[in-house]
């Protein structure tokens, strides 16, 4: 600091000082004081000098320092220029408190002592302040340019007192006014309220050159390698980072049980640690646990995890589950991030459709089918919701289209199949089914069996004998005991009701051949007696059917209808009130009225 500088500050700091101690030991007697001040400044002589001097306070430039009357103003550089007048602004403003010239200018009444008193005394206080730290700036330029360059690789860090108070603001009259400018959420939005926390665990010094120079390497080149050193070096007072490495390293591998154990003792150790928690519920969620898989990918969002994909997988997560409301509500967060991912969109038409909500639905894939008429999948859930909407021509249409795009699968084929028996189309309902069959390759039987006596039931006989041959073309060699003995029964049941009768007997004949016990073909076998007046034969096989379980309400039906015909009114009533205890039914009801009406009307 050059010497009239420091000179001039500390002469100031003095004077301040001093006029401070002689003002609170003459409170009562300033009045005098500030009246003379105030003469000063309009060019009246100065009580502090001698008569006839004016006070007057020197211009800036009149003198600079390390020279007389300015001689050696030239040798000063321009950083030294700016000092010496930043000093000289200071001198000036000690010597204006000095004479009073701040006071009076302060000073609105000057009868008032107290206020004019509290002005100066605080006046003083900012004189003594300002040249403290007017004194304490750099004096050279070298000192200056250290200083700087410092403050470059240094920055000042932003506290919460320095930090801005907005962040773009918006109207006050704007929706999100209070919420946008409330200075807590734009604490967060600057970063200085913890909005950004640390979720990683730290390492110490020892722990990050172990991890460095031993884990990177070996992870490098076969991370499998780096378990036993892992392993070796994993406690409980040692960072939760090594159990998150191991576990990723089980995670790879597949190992995930092992996976599962060490991201749970990470989260452990560290309770805020992001990535363990997201890493344990993909785990969970690859190993089949969907269920348990919720709670830690909840959790990694909560830290701060929000991306699109934690919430898809959150979503897929709660629709295995089933449950479709938070299911919905994560896939429509996910969509929000990734609005294009396919998977994402049907997962929420899934949620849709699972709680009914079919307008919703259908809704949704009117969209998806503008965009990805291509996707055999959302043709397929529109043609489920159109059935759920008991709208099962539409649905057909749907079905028709995966037809054509030759994506429809035999169980579609059979649904279509049957939405054309409901609508009496029978030969497009017999083409579906035999191309259902034919697709399917006899993988499921069940499901052909089921188509024929669909079309045995609704009376199609020629359809049913052409799905028939199907079966038989399409199961050879590969047809089993029971799916043969039902399949026999259809066929006796067509030939029967076709004229067949001689046909459909030998077939039944067979069945019970191999299988006495097989009610229905017992039944069967008895209908074809009973039409052809064989009543006693009739009588004996449902005789042996009703003592049949599962056969026995039937079996005394027929044995209702056979007394009928003997004219045994009373013994029928009592057989079919016995198969209505056992199986109430009422169609069965209706005839019992019937026979009651009649057995009444004889004994009359």
């Amino acid at each position: 600091m050059s010497g009239l500088g420091c000179v001039q500050a500390i002469a100031a700091v003095s004077q301040a000082v001093n006029r401070s101690v002689r003002i609170n030991l003459n409170m009562q007697t300033n009045v005098t004081n500030e009246l003379s001040a105030a003469n000063e400044l309009r060019g009246q002589p100065c009580p502090r000098k001698g008569a006839g001097e004016r006070c007057r306070v020197p211009p800036r430039a009149e003198v600079a320092p390390g020279s007389a009357g300015g001689a050696g103003k030239a040798a000063v550089n321009a950083p030294q220029s700016k000092r010496w007048r930043a000093q000289r602004t200071a001198f000036d403003f000690a010597k204006r408190l000095e004479c009073g010239g701040f006071s009076t200018a302060f000073s609105f009444r000057p009868s008032n002592n107290l206020w004019n008193e509290q002005v100066k005394w605080f006046s003083h206080r900012i004189a003594l302040f300002t040249a403290i730290g007017l004194w304490l700036l750099p004096t050279t330029s070298s000192e200056a340019q250290s200083r700087r360059s410092s403050s470059k690789t240094t920055p000042p860090a932003i506290t919460e007192a320095t930090a801005p108070t907005t962040f773009a603001p918006v109207a006050e009259n704007h929706p999100l006014a209070g919420v946008w400018n409330d200075p807590g959420f734009v604490r967060q939005l600057l970063g200085s309220y913890g909005f950004l926390a640390d979720h990683e665990p730290r390492l110490t010094p020892e722990e990050q050159q172990f991890y460095r120079d031993k884990i990177v390497p070996l992870l490098r080149e076969d991370p499998k390698k780096a378990i036993p050193e892992l392993e070796a070096r994993i406690k409980p007072d040692a960072s939760a980072l090594f159990d998150f490495t191991l576990g990723n390293i089980h995670f790879q591998a597949e190992n995930l049980p092992d996976a599962v154990k060490c991201f749970e003792q990470a989260t452990l150790k560290f309770a805020n640690f992001r990535r363990a928690w997201k890493n344990l519920g993909l785990a969970l969620l690859r190993d089949g646990k969907q269920d348990e898989a919720i709670m830690p990918l909840a959790r990694s969002i909560a830290l701060g995890e929000v991306d699109g994909r934690t919430y898809g997988l959150l979503a897929f997560a709660h629709l295995s589950a089933g449950r479709f409301v938070a299911a919905e509500a994560a896939y429509r967060q996910a969509l929000l991030f990734e609005p294009d991912i396919l998977d994402f969109q049907t997962g929420l038409l899934k949620c849709l459709v699972g709680q009914a909500n079919y307008d919703g639905a259908l809704a949704l894939l009117e969209e998806l089918l503008h965009k990805h008429a291509e996707r055999d999948a959302l043709w397929a859930i529109q043609a489920n919701v159109f059935l759920q909407k008991n709208q099962p021509a539409k649905a057909a249409v749907n079905f028709e289209v995966l037809r054509r795009l030759g994506k429809i699968t035999p169980e579609q084929l059979g649904t279509l199949g049957d939405i054309y028996m409901m609508e009496e189309a029978r030969d497009l309902a017999l083409t579906a089914y035999q191309e259902s069959i034919e697709q399917d390759g006899w993988q499921r039987p069940a499901r052909a069996l089921r188509t024929a006596d669909i079309l045995v039931s609704r009376g199609a006989w020629d359809e049913a004998k052409s799905v028939f041959e199907k079966v038989r073309e399409v199961s050879a060699g590969k047809l089993e005991a029971a799916d043969e003995m039902k399949l026999m029964k259809l066929e006796a049941k067509v030939a029967m009701s076709t004229g067949a009768g001689e046909t459909a007997i030998l077939v039944l004949e067979k069945i019970t051949g191999r299988n006495p016990l097989d009610g229905e073909a017992l039944i069967l076998a008895g209908d074809y007696f009973a039409r052809i007046g064989e009543l006693e034969k009739a009588e004996f096989r449902y005789d042996a059917a009703a003592k049949l379980s599962g056969f026995e309400a039937d079996a005394l039906v027929k044995q209702a209808q056979l007394l009928i015909k003997s004219a045994k009114y009373t013994q029928a009533l009592e057989a079919l009130k016995q198969a209505q205890k056992l199986k109430p039914r009422d169609h069965v009801q209706r005839f019992l009225d019937r026979v009651e009406q009649i057995a009444l009307a004889r004994r009359s």
